[in-house]
């Protein structure tokens, strides 16, 4: 078992938690262990293959653009927010983004994103995130993913199977992002280290992930929903990650939390040994669940209290390359 911290190397001071597998209801146990110097959590030993634990209908490896109808129209009502929480306009995305915000395109916007920069998705699965951004006008559009079945060459959108480790240094990109691949990653030092040499000398990079903070340790522990075992491989603390970034050439300018009722309904139904795929999951069945409407929406009020005292269990980076 390695129990040296990926952040601050530390491998003598640390405790030892049992993580069950539960978005599958497996319950295979896995050992992690928590740097009692940093606070990052980080899997003892990784299995051998994970490709049981990413099954053909894992969530991101589903296809964008299904046909009937009312995936047509949600996609419709996902692409007026988007263009709304990016450029500011369209009427039908300002009258939906006051109920369902999107904080990544806020912050993007904040951030003078450019429908011809060159974006690259990490961990991009299907790439449904690419996708909504050529509905949108991008046209540099790329994504690179290990678990899906083949390469993608849809136009404008290109994704490889393959890691990062796999792009020519060549390539330089105006954003890079990972939005919740980070923590499956191994070789985060390594990888970060990579998206340092693919940026442009003013790209920018968005890393969004779940964050272990006082607040939802100690309240669920081990039950906590966003452990993911074995899935989640590295789950930092704000401090935790800082410093691996500092250590790989990049200074974090911004600290988004965006956490929602999830981190709530889902570690409460890993308390009672409901999982994520049960037939009693909020996710499956909201009416066949523990789960009132009241409950649901007290968690969300819940969430975004502590989003503002940054405490919320997820988050988004951005990273910019330091200077000098």
């Amino acid at each position: 078992m390695s129990t040296e911290c990926i952040s601050c190397g530390n491998s003598s001071r640390y405790e030892v938690h049992i993580v069950k597998e539960m978005m599958y209801g497996l319950r295979e146990e896995f050992e992690y262990f928590e740097c009692l110097d940093c606070g990052c959590l980080q899997i003892a030993d990784i299995p051998a293959s994970l490709d049981k634990y990413y099954p053909n209908d894992y969530y991101s490896f589903q296809a964008a653009g299904r046909s009937n109808s009312i995936s047509k129209i949600k996609s419709l009502i996902v692409r007026e927010r988007n263009r709304y929480s990016l450029f500011r306009q369209g009427m039908l995305g300002r009258f939906v983004n006051i109920r369902y915000r999107y904080p990544e395109g806020e912050l993007l916007r904040r951030q003078g994103i450019q429908k011809d920069w060159r974006i690259l998705d990490v961990g991009c699965g299907a790439g449904s995130w690419l996708f909504s951004l050529r509905d949108l006008g991008f046209t540099h559009l790329y994504g690179v993913d290990l678990f899906i079945d083949s390469n993608i060459d849809a136009g404008s959108v290109k994704i490889q199977k393959g890691t990062i480790h796999e792009l020519e240094d060549s390539q330089k990109y105006n954003l890079i992002r990972s939005n919740h691949s980070f923590e499956h990653m191994p070789d985060q030092y390594d990888t970060l280290v990579k998206i340092h040499e693919l940026l442009t000398p003013d790209g920018l990079c968005t890393i969004a992930m779940p964050v272990k903070t006082e607040t939802i340790w100690g309240q669920y522990g081990t039950n906590w929903v966003q452990i993911d075992a074995p899935r989640h491989l590295v789950i930092h603390t704000v401090a935790s990650f800082k410093n691996l970034a500092r250590r790989t050439g990049f200074d974090v300018t911004d600290v988004i939390f965006n956490s929602t009722a999830f981190q709530f309904w889902g570690s409460e139904q890993y308390m009672r040994d409901i999982p994520l795929t049960s037939e009693r999951s909020y996710s499956i069945s909201p009416d066949n669940s523990i789960f009132t409407s009241d409950m649901i929406q007290h968690y969300q009020r819940e969430a975004e209290r502590l989003n503002l005292q940054s405490e919320g269990d997820q988050a988004i980076f951005v990273l910019r390359p330091r200077e000098g």
